[in-house]
């Protein structure tokens, strides 16, 4: 891959007004997911026609609905999130019935970028925005894919602030009222990441522990 080289500043640095910069992340965003692919995932099989492909493993097919299915299955009376004080048994059978739900959705599938950040901007003089690093780009449901990433980092204190996410959202035309799925998306995708920690990265569980924690607790109020 051949980048050019830009000289101006990181978006973190840059004297911008940070909700300008977020509005225009929300329209590159809704540029983004309006690029035609097919799929599901994180791995482009078949550049030529745009197709991408989730890697399937036990209990999951790679598909949209294989990967909501294995989050499901998941869920049982020895899940090892009871033990990690994520969820309580009774939340386990809530969560399943959240799930089961998402699998009725006609979700609209589209290009993420995956990680929309003020780090990952360049912005020049103008207060044009330049958006890097894709290396975390994949389809998924759209507009929610990129919308739970930025509100995870909202969440963990990296950002953007309320005003920030409100221009992300005016940027992208749409409003909180928009967002009906969002927090079960979110719930799914946090629930998703702390299994693969368990199973490939055991130095990551606390933290994504913690994360699904914090998303349980904001569902289940």
């Amino acid at each position: 891959m051949i980048q050019s080289f830009i000289d101006d500043d990181n978006g973190l640095d840059s004297t911008v007004l940070k909700s300008d910069v977020w509005r225009q992340l929300g329209e590159y965003a809704k540029l983004i997911h309006s690029i035609q692919v097919k799929g599901f995932g994180e791995n482009l099989i078949d550049p030529n026609n745009g197709e991408f492909q989730s890697p399937s493993h036990a209990g999951s097919d790679g598909s949209w609905q294989g990967y909501v299915q294995y989050n499901i299955n998941s869920l049982t009376e020895y899940d090892r999130f009871i033990n990690l004080g994520v969820i309580t048994q009774m939340e386990s059978q809530r969560v399943r019935k959240l799930f089961e739900n998402l699998k009725k959705e006609p979700f609209r599938f589209g290009l993420n970028h995956g990680d929309i950040s003020l780090k990952n901007t360049i912005v020049n003089q103008e207060g044009q925005v330049i958006l890097l690093d894709w290396g975390s780009a994949e389809v998924s449901v759209v507009s929610h894919g990129d919308i739970i990433q930025v509100m995870q980092c909202q969440i963990l204190g990296e950002g953007p602030n309320i005003d920030e996410f409100k221009a992300f959202l005016d940027g992208y035309g749409l409003s909180e009222k928009d967002l009906t799925d969002l927090k079960h998306l979110l719930l799914l995708r946090a629930f998703d990441k702390l299994r693969w920690a368990i199973d490939r990265s055991p130095n990551l569980i606390e933290p994504f522990a913690a994360f699904a924690k914090q998303v349980v607790d904001m569902i289940m109020v």
